[in-house]
């Protein structure tokens, strides 16, 4: 006899904050960073990460459940804070691929290009050892992967939800 199926409705916020993790950790693994394996997936992880980032908001607001914060204080935070703005331009620059100047929240900041070392290439990537994907921001002294700088944004997140006592889930891989 087939063991019976679970169904999960997944409509809360608190499964998008675990998504996040998720994406989070696929990103950095595809980076080859701890491994020295990497993959072209990073970029498309990236670009994930920064979407599901980017996009709690829209959980928040929508989870029925969800009654601690205000629709326009989540709003207020998301585009005010630096790292959620940059996020935000990273996420909707790929969606739309050109930001208007009213839809741009920093004004230059964009998915960079994609850097690799190793034996292969994007049309033989076995031999890729590490793959960085780097936020293109003419106003910043240093480069800065899409990776860590959407970990700012998630610990921006974590922080302010705390602070507004929503009890945030724990990462199941921990940093």
């Amino acid at each position: 006899m087939a063991e019976p199926r679970r169904v999960a409705r997944y409509d809360r916020w608190e499964h998008q904050w675990l998504r996040i993790l998720r994406w989070y950790h696929r990103t950095l693994h595809a980076t080859g960073r701890d491994t020295g394996i990497g993959s072209r997936d990073t970029e498309d992880f990236s670009e994930a990460l920064c979407h599901a980032v980017w996009h709690l908001k829209d959980w928040l607001k929508h989870d029925q459940r969800q009654s601690v914060v205000s629709a326009s204080a989540i709003e207020g935070f998301a585009n005010n804070d630096p790292a959620l703005m940059i996020v935000a331009d990273l996420a909707n620059g790929t969606k739309h691929v050109q930001l208007s100047a009213r839809g741009s929240r920093t004004e230059a900041v964009r998915m960079g290009l994609v850097h690799w070392v190793g034996e292969g290439d994007p049309d033989d990537p076995e031999g890729i050892e590490r793959v960085w994907v780097y936020v293109d921001d003419p106003d910043s002294e240093e480069d800065r992967e899409v990776v860590d700088v959407a970990w700012d944004g998630i610990e921006s997140w974590r922080v302010w939800l705390e602070a507004a006592g929503l009890e945030v889930p724990a990462d199941p891989n921990q940093r």
